[in-house]
């Protein structure tokens, strides 16, 4: 499918990707998660699979639900916990998603 968005809003998601890449100690993947060698999501991480979604307007519920499935259903194939972080235009704070299980599991990974 054709990516509708224009080259400046793809840079601008591209930079939102490596910001928070950079904010979990890993690095953007270079292809779009599923078309990529790496992982299948948009940060390289030896632990979380992240999917970021850049939105301008607030999501529905089913929209945020349907991406945090996406993200369990991968990880689950990487061994790795889900993150979907979520990046409202004019907001300057990314709102993480997952499930409190996964957020236990990670709080149990430092100790």
């Amino acid at each position: 499918m054709p990516d509708k968005r224009s080259k400046r809003q793809r840079k601008y998601y591209k930079d939102v990707e490596r910001r928070i890449a950079k904010l979990l100690g890993g690095e953007r993947n270079p292809l779009s998660g599923r078309n990529s060698k790496h992982c299948a999501g948009d940060v390289i991480h030896p632990k979380y699979l992240v999917e970021v979604k850049y939105r301008e307007k607030n999501p529905s519920l089913n929209q945020i639900l349907g991406w945090l499935n996406e993200a369990v259903e991968n990880a689950k194939k990487e061994n790795k916990i889900p993150l979907l972080i979520l990046v409202l235009k004019g907001k300057k704070k990314p709102i993480l998603i997952t499930y409190l299980r996964d957020v236990l599991d990670i709080l149990k990974g430092d100790e």
